[in-house]
């Protein structure tokens, strides 16, 4: 019985350490027509993105400074909030830029 308990205490653990983020907008250049997003999760997390909401927000930015389309870069830099006395990150922090196109790389397929 006492492996049991055990055995739900471990998976309640450790299905309550996955969340679902959602980058947020913190910044970007009009000149540049780039659009900067982040998100932030815990060094236990188990991490979900979901990107769309912040695909919307960029492409929202985008269309006000007057373009019609965005493209996401392929890949995002990951930074460390701080470090263990391990010397581990602690509090990683994923960054996403978008570039704002006038045209669809998918409208020209």
């Amino acid at each position: 019985m006492m492996k049991f308990i055990l055995a739900i205490m471990l998976s309640v653990l450790i299905l309550g350490c996955a969340v679902t983020k959602v980058p947020v907008v913190i910044g970007g250049s009009r000149a540049d027509g780039t659009v900067d997003t982040m998100y932030t999760y815990g060094t236990l997390q188990n991490v979900t993105v979901d990107m769309i909401p912040t695909d919307k927000a960029a492409l929202s930015i985008c269309k006000r400074w007057g373009y019609t389309d965005i493209e996401r870069f392929p890949s995002g830099t990951r930074e460390c909030g701080g470090y263990d006395y391990k010397g581990g990150c602690v509090d990683p922090q994923i960054n996403h830029k978008y570039q704002c196109v006038n045209e669809s790389k998918l409208s020209n397929e």
